[in-house]
């Protein structure tokens, strides 16, 4: 459960490409649904993304949800065939109800803490000069990138600090520099790499974080095993939380299942999501 700030709604919100559906009671908000568009790829595909999701606990629990996101499906329809979602454990189970979702995969958040860490001078804040110079390899990503997705999400919203590694070999991959019990990590959260290079540079900057032992976090998808033998060597541990990626088919255009679900099992970051985002 996240508190959200008026800011963070706002920013999230108030655009033409986003959409948010609520349930009313007595003229109070009782159910709240949220949306984001994205573009898919380059042909205009459009795919929506859902989030900020909640229903006041004394309306739990009597298929509010369920009606809700069922109107929101009527009108998204008109404009996209499918809605990803990143159910948690408690509103999956609502999710599972509709027959058109189908949980595509899970992904695991690998950390390593450093009890005696160094002080760092290695990373660098990202600027207007390091985003414009960033290479759009559409391969990488679930959604499209382009300049103003790149600048809504590293530009906009004042609140994120994003960081990259001044190395030549490194500098593909974007940082978020987080707090957790009073610790502070660098989440890996993007790239922007050759596709090909991935795993690869992927095990260089892991290296590097260890070598000089930065606390990180990464997430990496529950059917790529290509990290296992590296990950249990560097004593890197996995938290306890699974996080679900599922699809909502909610139009007749069928097209595109293939190439999302393969999008899902294997390109999705940390900035894709909401689970990391600062929201107050």
């Amino acid at each position: 459960k996240k508190k959200i700030s008026e800011e963070f709604y706002n920013w999230r919100y108030y655009d033409n490409s986003y959409s948010s559906f609520v349930a009313l009671y007595k003229n109070n908000i009782i159910a709240h649904i949220g949306f984001v568009e994205y573009r898919f790829n380059n042909n205009l595909n459009y795919i929506f993304s859902r989030h900020s999701t909640f229903v006041v606990p004394q309306f739990q629990k009597k298929g509010i949800y369920y009606e809700l996101l069922k109107y929101c499906f009527s009108i998204i329809k008109k404009k996209a065939n499918y809605i990803i979602a990143w159910p948690n454990l408690k509103n999956l189970k609502s999710s599972k109800k509709h027959d058109n979702f189908k949980v595509i995969n899970t992904y695991d958040l690998f950390y390593k803490i450093n009890f005696l860490t160094k002080k760092n001078s290695f990373f660098t804040k990202i600027s207007e000069n390091y985003l414009k110079n960033l290479k759009f390899t559409q391969k990488n990503h679930l959604f499209f990138r382009d300049k103003k997705f790149i600048n809504w999400r590293y530009n906009t919203y004042h609140k994120n600090k994003f960081f990259f590694l001044d190395n030549k070999r490194l500098n593909h991959f974007i940082f978020q520099k987080k707090y957790f019990n009073n610790k502070m990590y660098y989440l890996i959260i993007d790239y922007y790499g050759d596709y090909l290079n991935y795993y690869k540079e992927m095990k260089l900057v892991l290296k590097f974080l260890l070598r000089n032992k930065i606390n990180f976090q990464v997430l990496i998808s529950n059917t790529n095993k290509e990290f296992d033998s590296f990950f249990k060597k560097e004593k890197i541990k996995k938290n306890t939380n699974k996080f679900y990626v599922g699809l909502y088919k909610i139009g007749n255009n069928v097209n595109l299942k293939k190439k999302i679900e393969k999008k899902i099992k294997d390109d999705i970051k940390i900035t894709d999501t909401d689970i990391f985002i600062e929201t107050f």
